[in-house]
């Protein structure tokens, strides 16, 4: 989705969201805590040309009680303004992508990473197109994907795509989309000439399969004047945490997969002096703006 308002999320002030259920994750900028992660994502990704998939399924490990969850920080762009940080690392090196709930994979560009040849699916292309008008182009690859290089549970074999073209990501903070959705809305299916495919789901999707961690946190920092702040790229605004959702917290916010546009979706209620509206939403952090039906400013 779009790149995500850090003054917006903080603006909602001391808020928690915790989503179980998860699809993927991304990276971000900065120092990480003991156990690390990251994100990214785009507004409005569409899926390039349908669905397809290549030894990426299989069923989830279950949950142990014995996992341990590991975090990292969120930062805020400046480059990318506003646009949600987070760090990922590839082969111990780390690359900054914008973290979105708003979109499912890992993209990258490809003067960010240094990946083998060996580890390249040259034949498998993607194009992907976001509701800005920006749209990439590249090539699969597989890569070992880490929130904290030191901690091997946060690390998964997983396919991504190297952007070769395109201008959704230009030079700036975010050098990727670190999708967390694990809905419809992928942004690296490749394909080859014989119709064959590749997909590359979310980071928590693969960290499920792996290892039973089912869940993520998004929680942001509170403001000193509670509304608004400018802060460095280089001072955390939140943090992700991965884990095991049990079913049995009170703090979670409920969503499913909206199957037309691939996005979390849960119920939101506008309230006003007069009336109340409510309606299904999207919460989205690959955008920097919050969007209304008409129906919300009616009432």
């Amino acid at each position: 989705m779009k790149k995500v308002s850090a003054k917006q999320l903080l603006a909602v002030a001391v808020s928690c969201l915790a989503l179980a259920g998860c699809g993927s994750s991304g990276g971000g900028s900065g120092t990480t805590q003991p156990g690390g992660s990251g994100g990214s994502g785009n507004s409005g990704t569409q899926q390039p040309g349908g669905n397809g998939g290549s030894g990426n399924g299989g069923t989830p490990t279950q949950p142990s009680p014995s996992i341990t969850p590991f975090s990292t920080y969120l930062y805020s762009g400046t480059t990318d303004v506003n646009a949600l940080i987070i760090t990922a690392y590839r082969d111990e090196k780390p690359v900054t992508l914008l973290a979105d709930t708003g979109a499912s994979g890992l993209i990258v560009n490809q003067s960010a990473v240094s990946i083998p040849n060996s580890d390249l699916n040259s034949s498998y292309t993607f194009t992907a197109t976001f509701g800005d008008g920006s749209s990439d182009t590249g090539i699969m690859a597989s890569a070992t994907i880490c929130i904290n290089p030191s901690n091997t549970a946060s690390c998964i074999v997983m396919p991504i795509g190297v952007i070769t073209s395109g201008n959704a990501f230009p030079i700036g903070d975010a050098q990727g989309d670190f999708g967390l959705d694990s809905g419809l809305n992928i942004m690296d299916i490749g394909y080859n000439s014989s119709g064959s495919s590749i997909t590359g789901y979310s980071y928590a999707t693969y960290l499920t399969q792996q290892s039973g961690i089912n869940s993520y946190t998004l929680s942001f920092y509170p403001l000193s004047n509670t509304f608004y702040a400018n802060v460095s790229a280089t001072t955390p605004i939140g943090q992700i945490t991965f884990g095991v959702y049990n079913g049995n917290s009170s703090t979670l916010i409920p969503y499913s997969t909206d199957f037309l546009t691939g996005l979390p979706d849960t119920t939101g209620v506008f309230a006003s002096s007069t009336s109340s509206y409510t309606d299904s939403v999207f919460f989205d952090t690959g955008s920097n703006f919050n969007f209304l039906s008409t129906g919300a400013l009616k009432n």
